[in-house]
């Protein structure tokens, strides 16, 4: 049995992404008085984790199968896959730390949180939503398989909607501050030019 380090790395990375979210959210729990909206109280936030949760094990299991029983069809999209997923890993860690309290995973909407838009936040709206794209992107590249593609376009139309769910939400509980900080801002990428505040 040959070992295939790329699956290997990329799976060692989601597992540890998905471990590090599932310790914030048991340690931030006592410091706010409430879960940071691990199980969501309106219908939609539920849908959503009806689908992440079963793409969650998946995205889990696959690439430490693929670790032992696939080799990839290329090593070298797998290596960029794997260094990828860990770029990621690195970035979420800096942007959940920090977010510090203000860190949710779901929309509450009798809560009304920071406004965060500086650090990560300074240029892109969702940088945590971006990362965990980039996390997935790796994993596929690393993977290589058709299953591995569909949990990616899966992931990529739940986030894009949570992105937006989100944003009505900020929009409602911080009116024109969120509007001013959306013109300034891209949704999961950079803006290709530096925006104007004249």
């Amino acid at each position: 049995m040959t070992l295939h380090y790329p699956a290997l790395l990329s799976a060692l990375c989601v597992t540890g992404y998905w471990l590090t979210v599932f310790i914030k959210a048991v340690l931030i729990t006592p410091k706010i008085g409430k879960t940071p909206n691990v199980i969501p109280r309106e219908i939609l936030g539920l849908l959503s984790r009806l689908i992440m949760l079963p793409l969650i094990g998946c995205w889990i299991a696959l690439p430490w199968y693929a670790s032992f029983f696939m080799a990839p069809i290329s090593s070298s999209i797998a290596w960029a896959g794997a260094l990828i997923c860990m770029m990621a890993l690195a970035l979420s860690i800096y942007c959940w730390y920090y977010m510090g309290n203000d860190w949710r995973i779901g929309i509450d909407h009798k809560e009304k949180n920071n406004l965060i838009t500086d650090g990560p936040f300074k240029h892109i709206r969702h940088p945590i939503y971006s990362l965990s794209m980039m996390l997935m992107l790796g994993t596929l590249l690393s993977v290589q398989t058709t299953f591995m593609f569909i949990l990616f376009c899966v992931h990529w139309t739940v986030f894009t909607l949570e992105a937006y769910r989100e944003e009505q939400y900020l929009a409602k509980v911080h009116g024109e501050a969120y509007k001013e900080y959306v013109q300034q801002t891209n949704r999961f990428l950079p803006p290709c030019r530096r925006v104007s505040n004249a």
